[in-house]
């Protein structure tokens, strides 16, 4: 990504010596380095990649343990109609599968971006498919909206009467 002949740019070159000097003070000037240097955008990326592969590993492990539940209440039986459990576990399950997509997704858009800004290349068809990744985390923010509200919640480890 280039940074010359940005807006910031134009804005310091538009102004006196002394505007230029007070703008590249305080956190303003610290944005405006960070803007014109490269190397603090490519650690943004490495960051950024690192906290969605974290975020998608603890969803693929929370996706397991889920299929650990829906085992469990395999083996339980279910003769009771009130057990609601395994619809419960399944709606989870589900639900840290598509955090698990859309977190790795992003980490792929993340070194996509860095990719295309190290190398100077167009992100192209790529960049666009990552952009629908959106869609899935508005999506999964309506489906958690309906498991909250919608779905009764599991019963585990009620004591006996």
């Amino acid at each position: 990504m280039e940074f010359e002949g940005g807006k910031a740019d134009d804005k310091l070159n538009d102004t006196s010596a002394a505007a230029q000097a007070e703008m590249l003070t305080g956190c303003e000037g610290c944005w405006v380095m960070a803007r014109r240097n490269n190397w603090c955008y490519y650690l943004n990326k490495f960051v950024s990649f690192g906290i969605a592969c974290f975020f998608g590993l603890i969803t693929l492990y929370l996706k397991l343990m889920a299929m650990k539940l829906i085992k469990a209440q395999d083996d339980v039986q279910d003769a009771e109609e009130g057990n609601h459990n395994k619809i419960v576990v399944f709606h989870l399950q589900n639900m840290f599968w598509l955090m698990f997509i859309y977190q790795m997704m992003q980490a792929m858009d993340e070194m996509s971006e860095f990719f295309s800004s190290a190398f100077e290349l167009e992100k192209g068809a790529l960049g666009l498919f990552f952009e629908v990744n959106k869609f899935v985390g508005i999506g999964l923010t309506f489906y958690m909206g309906y498991f909250i509200l919608g779905v009764k919640k599991a019963t585990f480890g009620v004591a006996p009467k």
